[in-house]
C-alpha cells in the first residue's frame, strides 16, 4: 500500500508540473475558438500586441484553415508552424518571412496613406487613391512570375511581398496585392487579399456601404508597365462580374469575409462619409460600443438616444434610420454639418432630401 502511494504521489506530483509549467499540454490557460475564422482574429489580435503565438482548445480547429484565413487578414508574407497534442490543445505560431524589409513596407505605406488621403476624403475616394499609387509606382516583375507560382514561390522573395512593390517597386500579383492592402489599412479601411492556386492570382475584396466589392490592382496595371496610365476595369466590382474572369474558392472566402468584414459596417461607413464619425470604422469597431464622446455626440446631432452597451453597428444603425425618414437630414444640411451631394453620395433617399 505504501509503494502505490508512493507511486500515487509521483504521478500526481508529474501532472501538477506538466500544468503548471506546460499548460498547453492539458490545455490549461488555452484560449477557446468556435472556428478557425475566430482563431484567426485572436491571433491577429496577439499579433497586433506584439506576440507571435497562440495555443487553442484543439476543438474542430484546422492548421489549413486558419492559414487560410490569416493569409486573407494579415497583410504580410508568413510561415505557420503548428503543434498539436492529441485533441487536447494546438499552438499555432506565425514566423513573418524576411520581417525588417515587410516592416520597413509598412512604414512605407502609413507614409504614404498620410500624404495622399485627406480628412474630407470619401471612403471610395480612399480606395481610388491608393489603387493608383500601387498602379503608377509599381512595375509588375514578368521574370519571377514566369519562374514561380504562388504556391512555389517562396513568401521570402520580395516581389511577393508588400515590400516589393512599395520598396523595389516591383512585384507579381501577391506583391500588389497586399502592398494595397497595408495602404488601405494605413488609411484605416479592413480589406481581406484573395488567393487562388488554380488561377495563380491573388487580388483583394472590401465591404463598402454593405457589398462585397473587389479590386485587383495587378489587372488594372498594364504589361508592359505604361507609367501613369491607370486602368479601373477591376475597381470596385461585384463578385458575378468578377467570376467571368476570376476564379476562387467562393464559399471559404464568402464566409470569412462576412467574419472579417461584417454587415455591420454598412451604416457606420456612411456616417464617416457624412463626417459624423472621425474615423472609417472597421470590423473590431463596429463590434464593440463607440466611444462615449463619439456616442454621446451622435446622440446629440440626431436626437436619437443611444445606449452606452449599445455596439458601434447598433449605434450606427440607429442614427442612419433616423437620417433617412423625417426631416433630420434636411436640418443637418442646414446646419451645414454635410452637403446634399455628400447626403446623396452617402445613401440617403433624394425624397427625405426634399423634406
Amino acid at each position: 500500500m505504501r509503494k502505490f502511494l508512493g507511486v500515487l504521489f509521483v504521478a500526481a506530483a508529474v501532472l501538477f508540473g506538466a500544468w503548471t509549467l506546460a499548460p498547453g499540454l492539458l490545455g490549461h490557460g488555452a484560449q477557446t475558438a468556435e472556428n478557425d475564422f475566430q482563431a484567426t482574429q485572436q491571433l491577429l489580435d496577439t499579433l497586433a500586441d506584439g506576440g507571435d503565438s497562440l495555443t487553442f482548445r484543439a476543438g474542430g480547429l484546422s492548421e489549413n484553415g486558419i492559414f487560410r484565413a490569416l493569409e486573407a487578414t494579415y497583410p504580410y508574407a508568413f510561415s505557420l508552424h503548428c503543434t498539436r497534442r492529441g485533441d487536447t490543445t494546438m499552438t499555432v505560431r506565425v514566423e513573418v518571412d524576411n520581417a525588417e524589409a515587410q516592416k520597413q513596407a509598412a512604414l512605407l505605406a502609413k507614409g504614404v496613406a498620410d500624404s495622399l488621403v485627406t480628412d474630407d476624403m470619401l471612403l471610395r475616394d480612399r480606395l481610388r487613391v491608393l489603387h493608383d499609387y500601387v498602379v503608377k509606382n509599381c512595375v509588375y516583375d514578368t521574370g519571377t512570375a514566369a519562374r514561380e507560382t504562388l504556391s512555389t514561390g517562396s513568401g521570402a522573395d520580395a516581389p511577393f511581398t508588400a515590400a516589393g512593390a512599395l520598396v523595389d517597386g516591383k512585384a507579381v500579383c501577391a506583391g500588389y496585392a497586399r502592398a494595397y492592402m497595408q495602404l488601405c489599412h494605413a488609411a484605416g479601411i479592413d480589406m481581406v487579399y484573395i488567393s487562388d492556386q488554380g488561377m495563380n492570382h491573388g487580388w483583394n475584396a472590401v465591404r463598402l456601404y454593405g457589398d462585397v466589392r473587389y479590386i485587383d490592382v495587378t489587372f488594372d496595371d498594364p504589361v508592359p508597365d505604361r507609367g501613369e496610365l491607370v486602368s479601373d476595369e477591376f475597381f470596385l466590382k461585384g463578385a458575378d462580374e468578377f467570376a467571368h474572369t476570376h476564379t476562387w474558392d467562393r464559399d471559404f472566402y464568402d464566409e470569412l469575409i462576412d467574419y472579417a468584414l461584417p454587415q455591420g459596417l454598412d451604416h457606420a461607413q456612411r456616417l464617416f462619409d457624412l463626417g459624423l464619425l472621425d474615423a472609417p470604422p472597421t470590423a473590431q469597431a463596429v463590434r464593440v460600443p463607440l466611444p462615449d464622446d463619439t456616442r454621446r455626440r451622435l446622440s446629440e446631432l440626431s436626437g436619437v438616444p443611444l445606449a452606452a452597451d449599445m455596439t458601434g453597428a447598433q449605434a450606427c444603425d440607429a442614427v442612419w434610420d433616423a437620417l433617412c425618414q423625417g426631416t433630420l437630414a434636411r436640418r443637418l444640411v442646414q446646419k451645414g454639418v454635410f452637403d446634399e451631394v455628400r447626403a446623396r453620395q452617402a445613401g440617403i433617399p433624394d425624397e427625405v432630401m426634399k423634406k
